[in-house]
């Protein structure tokens, strides 16, 4: 696999995966493929030359179990942060989202990502996903939540049909939050990295609803939200801010600002719903 001459063996209950071998999980497939492509890329680049990745599938009860070990090892100076946004090491063109993408994806399915790292045994990366086969398919397990969930929640269900635009400058969280959202059974989506673009889509786009990263390049959450409660024609628009981590004086200026919801990185599908029907007319 690559100039590196990495093997990729899958294996099946610990056993060598046969071609009509299968392995059913529920959940948004695109989630799934970002979260994959995500895990067993950083395998490959932290393996070393001429070794192997091996991606392990099993089922525990009604836990679908997925291991990808390589024999690299997390540099103890990382360790407690390896899933931080921004962290890491000897990469030259290394962006330090991988990891935390893959995490915060997981825990949107439902699951839980974690890791083992030593010396002899190289590095495991295990996600769990809890109980993820009792549920007969994701559409129907959301159509369930919508009938049976209060009706601050229910409000949503006639509001499927309303554009949203989604503005984050990673590329992999913008489809993690659509993709909560396709679940949910909204449709309709403009996709902005910044918020030059996001302004420049609000002026020829009908928007029904923002949510928008806090931290972007060039205009930010914050300048966005700014431009938008000051617009005679946008003000009306509901926002929602989304950070990883935001300082109390950002927190304190979107509230000054007319920010109608706001959202801490990490947060679950269940979350999400809650939030978007306390800010939905």
């Amino acid at each position: 696999m690559g100039e590196k001459d990495i093997a990729l063996k899958m294996m099946l209950a610990g056993l060598p995966a046969g071609e009509d071998d299968t392995f059913m999980v529920y959940g948004e497939q695109m989630l799934f493929y970002s979260m994959f492509t995500s895990l067993v890329k950083n395998a490959v680049e932290a393996s070393p030359v001429g070794n192997c990745v091996t991606v392990d599938m099993n089922i525990k009860g009604e836990t679908p179990i997925v291991m990808i070990n390589n024999q690299g090892v997390i540099p103890e100076a990382i360790k407690t942060t390896f899933f931080d946004k921004y962290v890491t090491h000897g990469k030259s063109d290394g962006t330090g989202l991988g990891t935390y993408s893959a995490r915060l994806i997981a825990q949107t399915l439902g699951g839980r990502l974690s890791f083992r790292s030593i010396k002899e045994e190289g590095t495991t990366l295990m996600l769990e996903l809890r109980d993820n086969l009792k549920k007969e398919n994701e559409e129907e397990a959301f159509d369930l939540f919508f009938d049976e969930s209060p009706l601050q929640i229910k409000k949503l269900a006639p509001k499927r049909g309303m554009q949203i635009m989604v503005l984050d400058d990673y590329a992999i969280m913008r489809g993690t939050i659509i993709g909560i959202l396709r679940q949910m059974g909204f449709k309709n989506f403009i996709r902005a990295e910044d918020g030059v673009e996001g302004i420049r889509q609000l002026q020829t786009n009908s928007v029904d609803l923002i949510i928008s990263d806090l931290n972007m390049p060039g205009v930010n959450g914050l300048e966005l939200l700014k431009h938008v409660k000051q617009s005679k024609t946008l003000k009306h628009i509901p926002f929602i801010m989304i950070s990883g981590g935001a300082k109390q004086s950002q927190v304190a200026q979107a509230v000054e600002l007319g920010v109608d919801g706001f959202l801490i990185k990490p947060f679950s599908a269940d979350t999400l719903m809650k939030k978007l029907a306390g800010v939905i007319d």
